[in-house]
């Protein structure tokens, strides 16, 4: 497995709000923007959760791609 090898060099240029949020993606499972905690969720998004992107305003060509050893992505 390459993963000690990559995680050795991650997370280069990444910030930890990068990281947490991707963590938060993860865990909720839900594609959704950065979730800030109940209250300042509030102030900005004047909701209690963080809001789902609109993928469905995206009209860019995307691919996935995925492996069966692959632990960060799913077929689903």
């Amino acid at each position: 497995s390459l993963f000690p090898v990559i995680t050795h060099h991650d997370p280069a240029g990444s910030s930890t709000k990068t990281i947490v949020h991707y963590l938060q993606e993860m865990t909720s499972k839900e594609f959704r923007q950065y979730d800030y905690g109940r209250e300042k969720n509030m102030e900005i998004y004047h909701s209690p959760d963080p809001p789902d992107y609109n993928i469905s305003n995206m009209n860019i060509p995307m691919a996935f791609f995925y492996s069966d050893n692959d632990w960060l992505a799913a077929v689903q």
